[in-house]
């Protein structure tokens, strides 16, 4: 994880960006793909897999054929592959993306797309996002340098999506890799509706509550 003022900047108006109908969680960090300490053994153990996938004779032709991030023969597609997968392991220290499939990534097309995408998801429930808005895309590209690189997504099955729950109402997941930089900005954001979120807190509140009651009895 990279420390850069501006994005920390960002991050702390988005913490703010909570209403009344509306949670929103929303990242926004730099990190280097140089390998060091956990990184290290998590590279080692994708390329295991990858080995062993390739070695199966029941494996898919096409595992190691095209995917986002080119033909996984190649050392370079798979190294985004598995930069992008430490990425969201430190973002998500709850969760391990050792083993998410490669065709939960897409590779997008559009730039101006995605920010238009973000841009109205944010601005849908942060009424003062357009206050900051050029100030997070203009903290993005110094940060990375958005004409020089890649978007990626994480778009998972629906049935293993670790950002579901009760309320959601959208999530999003972008990289912005830039190879000469050998860096990656990741932004991730997800809106629930805080109904659900204070009916979850409620119904465990009862429960403890009569969980209490009966020991007491």
């Amino acid at each position: 994880l990279l420390d850069i003022p501006s994005l920390d900047y960002i991050n702390s108006v988005l913490e703010s960006g909570n209403n009344g109908h509306t949670k929103l969680s929303c990242r926004l960090d730099a990190f280097s793909c140089r390998w060091v300490g956990n990184d290290k053994k998590l590279y080692k153990n994708l390329e295991t897999q990858i080995a062993e996938t390739s070695m199966s004779p029941n494996s898919p032709t096409s595992e190691l054929g095209s995917s986002p991030f080119g033909p996984l023969s190649l050392r370079h597609s798979r190294k985004i592959f598995y930069s992008l997968i430490a990425t969201m392991n430190t973002t998500f220290p709850d969760y391990d993306f050792s083993n998410v499939d490669v065709e939960d990534f897409k590779k997008e097309e559009s730039l101006t797309c995605i920010i238009n995408s973000i841009d109205t998801m944010l601005a849908s429930v942060f009424l003062e996002y357009l206050l900051i808005q050029n100030d997070l895309w203009k903290a993005v590209d110094q940060a990375i340098s958005l004409k020089e690189s890649v978007v990626y997504s994480y778009i998972p099955d629906p049935d293993s999506n670790p950002f579901s729950e009760d309320g959601l109402l959208w999530s999003f997941n972008y990289f912005f890799y830039n190879k000469k930089l050998n860096r990656v900005v990741f932004l991730t954001g997800r809106a629930v509706n805080a109904s659900s979120v204070n009916e979850d807190y409620e119904s465990s509140s009862d429960e403890y509550f009569f969980d209490d009651f009966r020991m007491d009895v």
